[in-house]
């Protein structure tokens, strides 16, 4: 297997990160529904309202690091 090397500029890493981090708030926040909504599973507790309480502390820290590397939060 051959390694191929891409040159990446800040802007372009930083955009990378970006629609990471929104994707996985948005994972996030669809797990909140679903724990809300069904109590059929849960992510980080088995106890429903810890599970939510951490959640939403993931969901609030990747809408921190979204604004440090530039992104507007929806």
């Amino acid at each position: 297997m051959r390694n191929i090397m891409v040159p990446l500029d800040y802007d372009t890493v930083d955009n990378i990160v970006c629609m990471q981090i929104q994707e996985m708030k948005e994972s996030l926040e669809g797990y909140l529904i679903q724990v809300k909504n069904n109590k059929k599973g849960t992510v980080f507790d088995m106890d429903y309202k810890k599970d939510m309480k951490q959640i939403k502390e993931h969901i609030k820290a990747c809408e921190m690091i979204y604004a440090y590397f530039g992104g507007n939060n929806k």
